[in-house]
């Protein structure tokens, strides 16, 4: 309990000290602030961005820079915000981070201890204790230094500018999707964007500042409490309402299909075609030894329209829907179909001339007696591909095949 004084007794003996002219201050805050954060990813050193905040924070400490305590206590309070939000969308962050970090060792109960203790402190304890002590020396324009050390840190270390785009700073096992970035990345700018405002507010209208943020919270925590609440029993009515309009198709559940995972009932109640395609991909049914997976998905496409149509009248199944649309749960395969699209063809040429033919075709080749190599097969295929398109002086061809990068035009030309 005494900690509090003692850094709060700290912090005023600094700012009575003799300190630089505001705006040179304000100037050697902001380039310590980039200097940290640019400085690690250059030397190869790759570290997350809450470390970097910290290690800020520690120096702005030791400078008694009344402006860089102020950034490191805007920035303090958005990491706080920013990981916990992140909890509430994500319940198994903490748990995913662990078992990327410390693999088997994840189970040691001493071990969890000792990163809930560290979690606790790094996360929550010392935003907390920089809110105590120098909140009054947060300004508005210090959002503008906290978005642009934000954006450099993701362009170095997660975006391509240093590090590989796909090698990703932060280790969950099993990893997130890209949704969770996303929802990452832009919860983070509006926090970087509104966090320091909100400080200013609250410093000059401190009462009104806080009560109406105590009743937002009390509003926020209370709809967060009954969307976790409404989940199970919506995915329960959701699963009673879908068998019922797939037994009217003649389509029964552990039957033609083999269900393991309950959670996609309401995942196909509220998006249709394209849950039933990522359940399917994120393992949560998988089809048997009775039916194949085109006549199952043929089955469901075909279902009669009067079915449909019985479903979607009963008031059942119109709250499950608003329901889910309101408190916009996140689909149950989100966590386990992972990565986008795109992150394959962000790699390097120099990685594909390994496995891949010269004019760089992802495709099926044309393997003979005479093609003992890929680059031979390839150009057969190629080669009969021209021969069926018979391709006259004066045409033209536009090659639009995604795994082609214009290597298709290239021969044909």
């Amino acid at each position: 309990m005494d900690i509090l004084p003692r850094w709060e007794t700290l912090g005023r003996a600094s700012h009575d000290s003799p300190t630089l002219d505001s705006h040179l201050d304000d100037a050697v805050a902001v380039a310590l602030l980039f200097a940290i954060v640019v400085l690690p990813p250059l030397v190869g050193i790759r570290t997350m961005y809450t470390n970097c905040w910290f290690v800020f924070t520690m120096f702005a400490h030791l400078l008694a820079s009344k402006a860089a305590l102020g950034i490191a206590t805007s920035m303090g309070i958005t990491v706080m915000v920013g990981w916990y939000s992140l909890r509430v969308f994500d319940r198994y962050a903490f748990t995913a981070i662990l078992n990327g970090w410390l693999g088997v060792w994840a189970s040691s109960p001493f071990l969890g201890i000792l990163a809930r203790v560290g979690d606790f402190v790094l996360h929550l304890f010392v935003p907390l204790l920089l809110v105590t002590c120098y909140l009054p020396l947060v300004r508005v324009w210090m959002s503008v230094p906290a978005l642009i050390s934000s954006r450099l840190w993701s362009h170095c270390v997660v975006g391509g500018g240093v590090f590989p785009k796909a090698d990703h700073v932060y280790r969950f096992s099993p990893p997130r999707s890209q949704h969770f970035w996303n929802a990452a990345y832009k919860m983070e700018l509006m926090l970087n964007m509104l966090v320091p405002l909100f400080c200013v507010l609250a410093h000059q209208r401190s009462f009104w500042i806080y009560v109406a943020t105590a009743i937002a919270g009390t509003i926020l925590f209370c709809l967060q409490l009954i969307r976790s609440l409404s989940l199970p029993k919506l995915r329960q009515n959701a699963k009673i309402i879908m068998c019922r309009l797939l037994s009217s198709g003649g389509i029964r559940s552990n039957r033609d299909f083999d269900v393991r995972d309950d959670s996609f009932w309401l995942d196909w109640m509220s998006e249709g075609l394209v849950a039933i395609g990522e359940s399917y991909v994120g393992c949560l049914w998988a089809t048997n030894s009775t039916r194949t997976l085109d006549d199952v998905i043929s089955s469901l496409l075909t279902i009669p329209m009067e079915g449909r149509q019985e479903m979607y009248r009963s008031w059942s199944a119109r709250f499950v829907a608003l329901a889910a649309r309101l408190f916009n749960y996140p689909p149950s395969s989100m966590g386990l179909v992972v990565g986008a699209v795109s992150e394959q063809f962000d790699l390097c040429p120099e990685f594909r001339q390994s496995y891949m033919d010269r004019y760089f075709h992802q495709g099926f080749g044309l393997w003979t007696a005479q093609a003992t190599t890929i680059d031979a097969a390839q150009s057969n295929k190629l080669a009969d591909l021209n021969r069926l398109l018979d391709i006259q002086t004066g045409q033209t061809v536009l090659d639009i095949s995604i795994g082609s990068w214009g290597g298709v035009g290239c021969y044909l030309a």
